[in-house]
């Protein structure tokens, strides 16, 4: 009789044990979860305010070439959750001297700039969260030597090389960079949703740029041909001489014939001879 009072004292406490070890278990998960949720929740609350990026930029250095900065990665996922207001078509563009001259005026803020394609490349940032692939464009500034570098989130290869582009960007910081003939400078990063296509590049069969050549190939020629005409005509030109009569047919002469042996003077030639 104790014996089984004692089993069975012993089988109800091993079940609430276990009961007590799930119920542990299971609470630490919700526990485990809530967290989760709340530091994710913070994490988004901090993606999604800019004055914390802008944070993350006071350390930037100018006129570096890499820009492997914890802020420019902040400002990719960023611009990849909040992408900023096509105002590119219609805004003036900001001047390249002033982001160069003043970036920290402009660090941070979103600018329109414009330049000229010259190249683009893309790349995978797998190590960093919420990035995924970016696309590198190199831009230039018809008024200045410096090239400049948009770091896009969206495909840009349907627009042309030497296209007029225009984006309504972020602005990093002043990059240096080194041209494959050696030339140093700087031009401005910016991190970018999209390019906007402002003017095509002029292709061979377009037809205002052939009717402009056509027009220019004729006044040339018709220019040439005149001043060959002027110099053919003066070449030409040469004063003729007066030639003397043939004798008549019985072989006589008159004084007509001998009016080119005249002096300048008038008279006769041989006067004051005799």
């Amino acid at each position: 009789m104790n014996v089984t009072i004692m089993l069975t004292g012993l089988v109800g406490g091993a079940s609430l044990v276990a009961a007590y070890s799930v119920s542990t278990d299971d609470d630490k998960a919700v526990r485990s979860t809530k967290d989760v949720l709340a530091a994710s929740s913070q994490a988004s609350d901090v993606d999604g305010d800019l004055s914390h990026g802008r944070q993350l930029l006071q350390p930037v250095r100018d006129n570096v070439f890499s820009f492997d900065d914890p802020g420019f990665y902040w400002f990719c996922r960023y611009v990849r959750r909040h992408p900023p207001a096509d105002a590119a078509a219609t805004a003036t563009p900001v001047a390249w001297s002033a982001l160069l001259e003043r970036p920290s005026d402009y660090r941070g803020q979103t600018v329109v700039i414009e330049g000229i394609l010259q190249a683009r490349t893309a790349f995978d940032v797998s190590n960093r969260p919420g990035i995924d692939r970016l696309y590198q464009c190199e831009i230039s500034s018809p008024e200045t030597r410096a090239l400049g570098t948009i770091v896009c989130l969206s495909d840009p290869s349907e627009i042309l090389i030497h296209s007029r582009v225009r984006a309504n960007a972020y602005f990093i910081k002043s990059r240096a960079f080194r041209t494959n003939a050696g030339q140093d400078g700087a031009g401005p990063l910016l991190v970018a949703s999209r390019l906007i296509l402002a003017q095509s590049p002029a292709m061979p069969g377009d037809r205002t740029v052939l009717s402009r050549s056509i027009s220019t190939w004729l006044g040339a020629s018709i220019a040439g041909l005149a001043i060959f005409w002027v110099v053919l005509r003066r070449m030409t030109a040469r004063p003729t001489r007066t030639r003397p009569r043939m004798p008549g047919p019985d072989g006589t002469s008159s004084s007509d014939d001998f009016d080119w042996l005249i002096g300048p003077g008038g008279g006769d030639s041989n006067a004051g001879r005799n």
